[in-house]
């Protein structure tokens, strides 16, 4: 099965499932696909980080939506770690299930229904390594989702379009590539946190605070195409970022949200404005001191430049729920 073949627009499984290539760059008919603008971000803060990406960029890892019958990445998007310890990573919900009611799998179901896991890239880092400059990811966990938004259960409706994954084994090799070899491994189990201090993942900080013209990066893993591959046509795995600035918060009161047509109905979004591309949702948006601020949702409609965050707020309780389920 080729995930990321020839330009077709959807992919088939071998059980004769149909796959919208979009999916591979987390978007749908309701998340315009991240785009990249020619048009340049002027920097109106002024500011200079004092954490570099480079600084960051181990902390951020693939996300892959794995179809176990296929034996392939049938999805791909970004995300980071937010416990090493526990093996936590937050992400985006719409890489991993059907959110806006639009696709065809089944709504709010855990891997868009397939017969699926996560596959988790990271960036390795070996002992005694000198490259520091090193930002291409090998696959090398599974994990699962242990806690998304309830009220796709509850009410059919998603208000918060993030999840917390899990990491739940170690395949026996790195993989690189398509993921393809990741099929048949051996799988080394990490069911305790002693076991998972040894993998020495990278976590990055989080934040609640942000201001109005703050200097943002979002970092992740473009799958909206390079050079001469269009979207689709292959799977990337070298993370990038891009640079922007805060713009204003989003809320959208009840009768607003009542006027939504799509499944999803945030309650409180960041608006930022920085050119992004698809597959980095889920990626974290981080401040100059390297804290992330919310994770990479969508783009808007109209400008492409104009995208819009999940804060730290919206996901936090799913993070301390899954902290509980130790």
């Amino acid at each position: 099965v080729g995930s990321f073949g020839k330009g077709e627009k959807q992919i088939r499984c071998n059980n004769g499932h149909k796959v919208d290539k979009l999916l591979v760059t987390g978007n749908s008919k309701d998340y315009p696909q991240l785009e990249q603008s020619s048009h340049e971000v002027s920097d109106l803060s002024g500011s200079k980080p004092t954490k570099a990406v480079m600084d960051l960029i181990r902390g951020v890892v693939l996300v892959g939506l794995w179809d176990a019958d296929a034996n392939a990445v049938i999805a791909a998007g970004s995300g980071f770690v937010v416990d090493k310890n526990r093996g936590l990573i937050v992400t985006a919900s719409h890489t991993l299930m059907n959110i806006d009611g639009y696709e065809k799998t089944p709504y709010g179901t855990n891997y868009h229904g397939y017969n699926g896991r996560v596959v988790i890239g990271v960036i390795p880092r070996s002992k005694g390594e000198t490259n520091v400059h090193k930002t291409t990811a090998v696959f090398r966990y599974f994990g699962e989702i242990v806690t998304k938004d309830e009220n796709m259960e509850e009410h059919g409706v998603c208000h918060v379009d993030a999840c917390i994954v899990r990491i739940t084994t170690r395949i026996e090799r790195d993989v690189d590539g398509d993921g393809s070899g990741c099929a048949g491994q051996p799988e080394i189990l990490l069911n305790n946190k002693e076991v998972m201090k040894g993998e020495k993942l990278k976590a990055l900080k989080y934040t609640e605070t942000y201001q109005v013209e703050e200097h943002v990066r979002i970092l992740g893993y473009n799958q909206g195409g390079e050079g001469l591959l269009g979207p689709g046509e292959h799977l990337n795995r070298t993370a990038d970022f891009s640079v922007g600035q805060v713009l204003r918060d989003h809320e959208v009161d009840e009768e607003g949200r009542q006027k939504m047509r799509s499944g999803y109905k945030p309650l409180k979004e960041i608006v930022v404005r920085l050119p992004s591309i698809g597959g980095h949702s889920g990626g974290p948006c981080v401040n100059d001191q390297g804290d992330v601020i919310g994770i990479l949702c969508r783009a808007d409609r109209v400008d492409k430049q104009r995208c819009y965050l999940v804060p730290v707020s919206e996901w936090m309780p799913l993070l301390e729920k899954s902290k509980k389920r130790d």
